[in-house]
């Protein structure tokens, strides 16, 4: 038997055209890029495409084809719809309110990954862990333990939760349109990953509760990093008439505007009150100096008749509010000229909320310092600060321009409202297409966003990865690569079904350690359909079945900070090295397999 399966892959190699020869080398050219990380990945794998379209393996329709998949306007249309929560601040309130001050560890563990496992399984896992990492690590600092503890976990329960459906994460709905290319007729429901997923998500949380968390190490004292994660933003502010802060306790006012800031000071006809007392009633007149973060610095700019010392005309635009820092380099014709003298506003459209030299704030009035070189000045404005086109005047950032999320309650109901919409109509049946593009316009016609935030909130390079991806997908089919190299992997698992897909899992998983777990869905994914069919289940419950198969294993990375997008994120963050991905993450990766080859074939028989 293996004698011929055997000679019959070497006839299917020796049969490849000159075509076929090239795809092979393509392909191996392109999974060589990607383990390299030379360039992003939508670029090799655009350019293998482009070079199939060349040498004739594809047609220009084939090739067009993945740029006019619904899928790719409908990731277009999620991304939109995950920006909309970030610019009104829900996720970053709800991160706030959920995360416990007291408890034991793993109660603080439970209370961080199940609501980050929920919001993954709704938006996709990467942003949510961008906007949570900053906030773990200042809250394990003020709970005085090593945000390590945190922080790989965080990741672990996003892509579990991302896992559970449908719009979890790109990979599911990149496999459900490749899915969907072969047999229009076919699809993934969108709790349908959920019956694999889910039990390997509570068999993965039970790992880390039980022993799990013991092997995650401690890589930096929390004390080391105070300084750095407690970094806040100082700025001076007079109480003017019809501020509602009159009369208004200091209590109070922290309560109402600026939950997690604090008054330094409070000076009235010229004395001062340091650290005033939480009933100290603020007054028309007073200077208030207040700290922050840069977020609720920038909040108290929209305040009626509360105007900002160092630029009293100024007021920030809620829906479009921007802060970056930058230094004041030695070339400059800023040095030895004050904000006032150059009209520093008027000309480079922002406002200085502070100036620090040598680490420390400048105390006075922030328009009449004669600036120096090496100073840094924290800027808000109400457009992104274009930061290449002043370097010619000598400023330099070194915090590049960054979106702030001003938190509105009103927005916040109706962009949730909008997202469960969304979900309850891709649920009962509405094409995906359909639901992610009535709610990006809604979005968009109720001014949650604006045109120019929804363009930034998607992302263009993962869109340009999956159209490309597909075409490449039909050049392994139309050439037979995909054929020669199924063959291969069936010698190896034979043709029962449980070794299908056990094997199959295990391939993609390891393709997803060494490169991103979306392209390599996309490469396996053709190999996979060949190896089912050859094997001879040419059924499209065998096929649903190979599907969720990739899609699972494509996001089941636990072993490397590269193969999934949110382990790179918290790479560095949590002071982790490469050793401790596959220590923390080898017995998940296991369960998920065991799961998996356990569970796919009796919920999607290959039989019919």
């Amino acid at each position: 038997m293996f004698l011929t399966m055997a000679e019959t892959s070497v006839v299917l190699w020796w049969s490849l055209s000159w075509q076929g020869w090239i795809t092979v080398g393509i392909f191996f050219a392109i999974l060589a890029l990607l383990i390299q990380e030379i360039f992003p990945p939508a670029i090799p794998i655009l350019g293998g495409a482009s070079l199939l379209l060349v040498c004739g393996a594809i047609t220009p329709k084939e090739f067009l084809s993945g740029f006019a998949s619904p899928v790719v306007f409908s990731l277009g249309m999620l991304c939109v719809v995950v920006k909309a929560l970030h610019t009104v601040g829900l996720v970053d309130l709800l991160a706030r309110r959920i995360l416990p001050k007291t408890g034991s560890y793993r109660y603080r563990l439970m209370a961080l990954m199940a609501p980050a496992s929920f919001l993954a399984a709704f938006l996709h896992a990467t942003p949510i862990v961008l906007m949570l990492t900053g906030i773990v690590r200042k809250w394990a600092v003020a709970i005085r333990e090593s945000p390590s503890k945190y922080l790989m976990p965080l990741s672990m329960a996003t892509i579990c939760g991302g896992m559970c459906t449908l719009i979890g994460t790109s990979t599911n709905l990149v496999v459900d349109g490749l899915l969907k290319q072969l047999n229009p007729n076919l699809g993934i429901a969108f709790f349908e990953l959920g019956m694999v997923a889910f039990p390997g998500l509570l068999l993965t949380y039970s790992y880390v509760f039980s022993w799990g968390h013991q092997i995650l190490p401690t890589r930096r004292d929390p004390r080391d990093i105070v300084q750095e994660e407690t970094r806040e933003f100082i700025s001076e502010f007079t109480v003017e008439e019809g501020c509602p802060l009159i009369k208004m306790s200091t209590e109070a006012a922290l309560l109402r505007y600026f939950p997690e800031g604090n008054i330094l000071q409070i000076e009235r006809n010229g004395h001062l009150e340091d650290s005033p007392p939480l009933d100290f009633q603020i007054a028309l007149g007073d200077r208030l100096v207040i700290s922050g973060e840069m977020a609720q610095i920038a909040r108290l700019h929209t305040i009626a008749g509360l105007s900002s010392v160092a630029d009293p005309s100024f007021k920030i635009d809620v829906n479009a509010p921007h802060f970056a820092e930058v230094v004041v380099g030695i070339n400059s014709y800023l040095i030895n000229r004050s904000l006032r003298h150059i009209r520093f506003r008027t000309r480079y459209n922002a406002s200085v909320v502070a100036i620090y030299r040598e680490g420390a704030r400048i105390k006075g009035s922030i328009r009449d310092i004669i600036l120096k070189a090496g100073d840094t000045l924290m800027l808000l404005s109400n457009v992104p600060w274009p930061a290449d086109r002043h370097r010619r005047v000598g400023l330099y950032p070194i915090t590049y321009s960054q979106e702030l999320p001003f938190f509105s309650l009103k927005k916040a109901i109706w962009v949730a409202f909008v997202l469960l919409g969304m979900v309850a109509a891709i649920t009962i049946g509405i094409p995906l297409l359909i639901a992610s593009l009535v709610a990006a316009a809604l979005l968009l016609m109720t001014r949650m966003l604006t045109l120019r935030q929804a363009a930034a909130g998607i992302d263009w390079n993962l869109l340009l990865l999956v159209a490309s991806a597909f075409a490449l997908a039909q050049g392994l089919y139309t050439t037979g690569v995909a054929t020669a190299l199924a063959k291969g992997v069936m010698f190896a698992l034979g043709t029962n079904h449980y070794l299908l897909i056990g094997g199959i899992f295990l391939l993609t998983m390891m393709v997803t350690e060494m490169i991103t777990n979306t392209a390599s869905a996309l490469l396996v994914f053709p190999i996979a359909i060949e190896t089912i069919r050859l094997a001879g289940y040419d059924s499209p419950l065998a096929f649903k079945a190979v599907a969720v198969t990739v899609a699972l294993a494509a996001s089941c990375s636990f072993l490397t900070p590269i193969g999934h997008q949110t382990n790179t994120i918290v790479y560095g963050p949590g002071g982790y090295r490469f050793g401790d991905y596959a220590r923390f993450g080898a017995i998940p990766s296991v369960v998920q397999l065991l799961i998996s080859t356990a569970l796919i074939p009796l919920v999607w028989p290959f039989y019919n």
